[in-house]
């Protein structure tokens, strides 16, 4: 996390005072950071690794995994959202910012079901209904912020995301949930499609980005 903050600081005095010297200091400092982040916070030291998992410390939100991969999110997304450093790199830092955050919502899911140990016990009914809830909410989220700072790029994930939810439903909830999880279920499909419309009506079509924006 300080390295991922002092590469961001490093961009922006780079962008701001025009020196070359703090501006790939910031780049390289923000490769490590990444390659940290993504093979030893991601990856070695993830809860749900089998035998390398670490348990998760803390209050269920208020946790481990918030440290670990929610913060990471929010540092990328400043990155991202503020364009510091070359195209490729915010560009880069917009895409490890959703797959940070979507690991967090997830494993935070695991967490409230399984406690401090999340590579232990199966998955139960009710958990994997709660994965198609906060996937919903996580998409919805992504939706209202590319309404809020109008940006292709986002809405385009968001939109995939929700496609990516009424899919799990139809090939997964239907023939895995029982009872009241399937129908609820269901209704959380009715609000995906409900919300799919409304971001285009809303949104409107995307328009081309102009060579400064993200694609």
């Amino acid at each position: 996390i300080a390295w991922l903050l002092m590469a961001g600081w490093l961009l922006h005095r780079g962008e701001r005072r025009d020196r070359v010297v703090l501006h790939w200091s910031g780049v390289i400092l923000f490769v490590i950071a990444t390659v940290f982040a993504v093979g030893w916070q991601a990856i070695f030291l993830n809860p749900l690794m089998p035998f390398f998992g670490s348990p998760v410390e803390g209050w269920f939100v208020f946790d481990s995994l918030f440290l670990a991969y929610a913060i990471p999110a929010a540092l990328y997304a400043g990155i991202g959202f503020y364009r510091l450093g070359p195209r490729a790199l915010w560009q880069a830092a917009l895409v490890l910012a959703a797959g940070f955050a979507f690991l967090w919502v997830t494993l935070e899911v695991r967490h409230f079901f399984h406690g401090d140990r999340l590579n232990q016990g199966s998955t139960g009914e009710a958990e994997w209904y709660a994965y198609s809830a906060a996937w919903l909410a996580f998409a919805a989220t992504g939706l209202w912020a590319a309404l809020k700072w109008r940006s292709p790029w986002l809405r385009r994930t968001s939109l995939l995301g929700l496609g990516l939810v009424v899919g799990k439903v139809f090939l997964s909830d239907m023939a895995d949930l029982s009872g009241a999880l399937r129908a609820l279920s269901f209704i959380g499909l009715g609000a995906v499609l409900v919300g799919i419309g409304y971001a285009h009506r809303r949104l409107g079509p995307l328009q081309q980005p102009n060579p400064e924006s993200t694609s």
